[in-house]
């Protein structure tokens, strides 16, 4: 059987509740407790009366990051591909503009590197690595 608290006692824990409620930020006026939404107790409360979980953040987090990876992935396909046609377009008429064996030369460049980029805009896993790669590099040489 519980005793019951004094009244005063049961006064200040109804303000403190008070308090935190209308406080997000669970500012205290006592600094020398610690607020309940940062204990143990309360995290874990918190946590289930609101079902959140380990395993919810992880998923959470993984879903944005599989969005953002996904949007830049047909971003880079999309722009690699007008690039490639683009550069295709610019040899054939360079080819046509430049005469005899330097125009076919200056085409071939460029129909070639438009393939290329086409090439890499299919399979942006190749171009992601890529870059990957170079920034990590640029790290070890400096040093960090």
């Amino acid at each position: 059987m519980k005793t019951p608290r004094p009244l005063k006692e049961e006064l200040q824990r109804l303000e403190l509740q008070k308090e935190i409620k209308s406080s997000p930020s669970c500012k205290l006026r006592s600094l020398k407790e610690k607020p309940p939404c940062l204990s143990e107790k309360g995290s874990k409360k918190s946590s289930k009366k609101h079902g959140v979980t380990v395993t919810a953040i992880f998923l959470a987090a993984g879903a944005t990051i599989g969005a953002v990876a996904s949007t830049i992935t047909n971003a880079l396909k999309a722009t690699g591909k007008a690039m490639g046609s683009g550069l295709k377009q610019v040899g054939s008429k360079l080819g046509s503009l430049l005469p005899g064996l330097i125009g076919q030369i200056v085409s071939l460049l460029f129909k070639t590197a438009g393939q290329a980029i086409g090439f890499l805009a299919e399979h942006t896993w190749l171009l992601i690595l890529a870059a990957v790669v170079f920034i990590f590099q640029k790290y070890i040489k400096s040093g960090l």
